[in-house]
């Protein structure tokens, strides 16, 4: 959120203007695609990165890309997600209200901010969906809760969407640990019939399959030594006789 409101701030926008970022005339002329009656956010109109490039004159591409990427992204309002006339076209837009139509406007820092939050919550998630980790205490839960919330929070007072997915992935891995059982189970055989025995979660099976070939292999040795001996007083008697 501080990022975003460093995005307005006057130095980084007065520095823009005394280098003439943004300032060509191209530049002018996507400006005056969106200003006419009844538009807010003229930004909706010849400054999405790639249905607006100029495919048709290259000449033009960098004065487009520097109006766009350098100038405009690192506003405040940003660039726009979704062409504005293809939201015309479906109708979307007369639907919307002045606040829903900002959701598809993202900055630098909205991105940067958002891709964090995406990172971290797909780390949560993939650490806990597939049920081999649990959350089970309340000082876990409280951190994975408090993170994904504060970013709920501020994606929706800044309109950023990158950051809602971050969130939203933060929160749905933290549900899945929260609802996954802390415990194993496995099959043991005891006399002769296999029982479900369930385990804590710190049980490892794999030290319990290592702890079973030990055992089996002990087994096998000392039936061996046993024959051995065998043999070996058998071959004594028969010499001593």
């Amino acid at each position: 959120m501080y990022l975003r409101q460093y995005s307005h701030d006057a130095p980084i926008y007065l520095w823009m203007k005394n280098n003439g970022l943004g300032e060509s005339s191209y530049g002018a002329i996507m400006d005056a695609v969106g200003r006419r009656p009844g538009i807010f956010d003229h930004r909706h109109f010849g400054h999405h990165v790639i249905y607006d490039f100029p495919i048709g004159d290259l000449r033009n591409a960098p004065d487009f890309l520097e109006h766009l990427l350098i100038s405009d992204f690192f506003t405040k309002q940003g660039i726009p997600l979704v062409p504005g006339e293809l939201l015309e076209e479906a109708g979307i837009r007369e639907l919307c209200t002045v606040k829903t139509l900002q959701w598809n406007f993202v900055n630098a820092f909205d991105v940067l901010s958002g891709t964090l939050a995406i990172y971290g919550g797909y780390k949560n998630i993939s650490t806990y969906w597939d049920g081999q980790e649990s959350i089970e205490s309340f000082t876990d839960l409280a951190k994975q809760l408090g993170v994904g919330v504060l970013e709920l929070a501020i994606a929706a007072s800044t309109k950023n969407p990158f950051l809602l997915f971050g969130a939203t992935l933060q929160l749905a891995g933290t549900m899945r640990g929260v609802f996954t059982s802390p415990t194993k189970a496995y099959f043991r055989r005891i006399a002769g019939q296999y029982v479900l025995v369930f385990a804590p979660y710190e049980f490892s099976i794999q030290n319990c399959w290592k702890e079973y070939e030990f055992s089996r292999r002990n087994l096998f040795e000392r039936h061996s030594f046993a024959l051995q001996n065998t043999w070996g007083e058998y071959e004594f008697t028969s010499k001593k006789l």
